[in-house]
């Protein structure tokens, strides 16, 4: 089951993914680890504040973003690798391996 919820706390210690968009732009930027306690949507306001054009439609430039809060120390990245099961149901398996954390 998957659960939203708009201000939920990400406790020191949480392994956690961070993906984006949808569809065929659906990604995975990694998976990272809490520093420290920390609120998704507290730093999202805090960035939008100091870049209010990145609130308008395709002007979000979740890179800079990810950086920026990389920059705030509150998550470290996580080595890991990917199982990628096939796509539209071709069921051949393929291990991913990332290694390129945000800047």
């Amino acid at each position: 089951m998957v659960t939203d919820k708009k201000t939920t706390t990400i406790v020191a210690g949480t392994v956690f993914t961070i993906t984006e968009s949808d569809y065929s732009d659906y990604c995975v930027e990694g998976v990272f680890r809490a520093v420290k306690d920390f609120v998704p949507d507290d730093l999202l306001d805090q960035w939008l504040a100091a870049n209010p054009r990145e609130r308008e439609r395709y002007r979000f430039d979740a890179p800079s973003f990810l950086a920026w809060v990389a920059r705030q120390g509150v998550f470290e990245r996580v080595d890991s690798v990917n199982w990628h099961l096939g796509s539209y149901g071709t069921g051949i398996s393929e291990v991913r391996i990332f290694d390129d954390p945000p800047q």
